[in-house]
């Protein structure tokens, strides 16, 4: 028989970009640098110069279990998905530019060698002046830590459903200077399962399903307002009350906002509901405008304080009775229930579908009746690209409320990711 060869153990490898990596840069950073005007200094890079730009940039691994958090490996898997999708959408504006978080993670490798590497290498002399006068790396990894938060909190609100289970996200920025240089962006993510109550309305038992408010940092609430916003509705001593809804409402949401897909409404029915401010108060109904894609009213959360919690019983849209703008159509054209039901003037999918021009008898119309900018939902739904930027400036806004609510980190510990 032969000897067994002892096997000598092989020495740490040192990092080294993948035959894949370094390609797959250079063809991201030329799109971003063309993106702000800088495609005709593409050519004096070396290619030394672009492996030290790829490793250099950050990489988004893929999503674990927050500690104490049991969450599947497909589900993980499919938030790492929709996160490295969105990764790749333009929605970070950056110089007046839209820009996807990998094109701007480029550029923020090429603005960190050009201020660390490049000083006094002539052939980039002009570039670096040029494109450091425009932009500098600490600010392109702001917008980096901006983006990432945008696309990592649209997916765990996208995915979040009262009926279900919520989500919240806490990331981390991991970084190693000693060989292999390592510069990851980890996301840790928690869920909540969904909480449900049986109450007697209208003398039926009906479930209802707690309303959840997830965010960035771990956090996740239960949504609840003061009893001051509802006025005579409320006669109990409660200074909050928690915030419920029924399926009901759940599937006219669905039925009637019919060409918004599913994670959509999760989505808008979360920012529509986390933080409520005010009511209306129509006709003896409790009304919550519900709001989608740039702030367009589509209908009304109708609400009713059974006990101590505020339940949202159905949806209605915009046209229907009971809501101001459903009983000025019915003033103004005689139109009835059963009409609006027949030609399903109750559905966004007949007012976005309609061939609707500024002259036409259907737009002044709704003008009329003060639903004109329902007309917009047309572009924006039909625009895939449109369609996904409009979440921005919302979730922004939810994410800098969200900081208010917990205690603020450093810089470095909520930066950003790439792959």
């Amino acid at each position: 028989m032969s000897k067994k060869r002892n096997k000598k153990k092989k020495p740490p490898q040192k990092y080294s970009t993948t035959k894949q990596a370094v390609p797959q840069f250079k063809e991201l950073l030329y799109r971003a640098m063309k993106r702000v005007g800088f495609e005709a200094y593409f050519s004096l890079l070396k290619d030394l110069e672009l492996e030290y730009m790829t490793i250099s940039i950050y990489r988004s691994t893929r999503p674990t279990s927050l500690p104490g958090y049991q969450i599947t490996s497909s589900r993980l898997q499919l938030i790492n998905n929709m996160n490295q999708l969105g990764l790749r959408r333009r929605m970070v504006l950056v110089d007046s530019v839209y820009m996807s978080v990998l094109e701007c993670n480029s550029l923020f490798g090429l603005a960190d060698f050009l201020e660390q590497k490049a000083e006094g290498i002539v052939r980039l002399s002009e570039f670096r002046t040029k494109f450091c006068d425009r932009f500098r790396a600490e600010k392109l990894l702001e917008l980096l830590t901006d983006g990432c938060n945008i696309v990592y909190l649209r997916t765990i609100l996208y995915l979040s459903n009262p009926k279900e289970r919520y989500y919240a996200f806490k990331n981390t920025l991991e970084t190693n200077v000693v060989s292999p240089i390592l510069m990851r962006y980890n996301s840790e993510i928690s869920v909540h399962q969904a909480q449900s109550s049986i109450l007697t309305i209208h003398g039926i038992n009906r479930p209802v399903f707690r309303l959840g408010k997830p965010g960035a940092k771990s956090q996740f609430n239960w949504i609840r307002i003061s009893s001051k916003l509802i006025g005579d509705h409320y006669k109990g001593k409660e200074k909050e009350l928690g915030v419920y809804i029924q399926s009901h409402a759940l599937n006219r949401l669905k039925e009637r906002l019919d060409i918004i897909d599913n994670l959509s409404l999760n989505y808008q029915l979360i920012v529509s509901t986390y933080n409520i401010k005010a009511f209306e108060f129509y006709k003896g109904y409790l009304l919550l405008p519900f709001l989608t894609y740039h702030n367009v009213k589509v209908g009304y959360l109708v609400a009713n304080v059974i006990g101590d919690k505020l339940v949202f019983r159905t949806f209605l849209f915009v046209t229907h009775s009971s809501t101001p703008e459903g009983d000025k159509l019915k003033k103004i054209t005689g139109l009835q229930k059963s009409d609006i039901k027949y030609w399903h003037f109750d559905r966004l999918s007949t007012l976005v579908s309609a061939d609707v021009d500024a002259n036409s008898a259907m737009h002044k119309l709704l003008k009329e009746i003060g639903i004109e900018d329902l007309l917009k939902l047309k572009t924006i739904i039909r625009d895939t690209d449109n369609y996904q930027d409009n979440f921005v400036d919302e979730l922004m806004a939810y994410i800098e409320r969200g900081k208010k609510e917990i205690e603020e980190e450093s810089h470095w510990e909520s930066a950003s990711c790439l792959d």
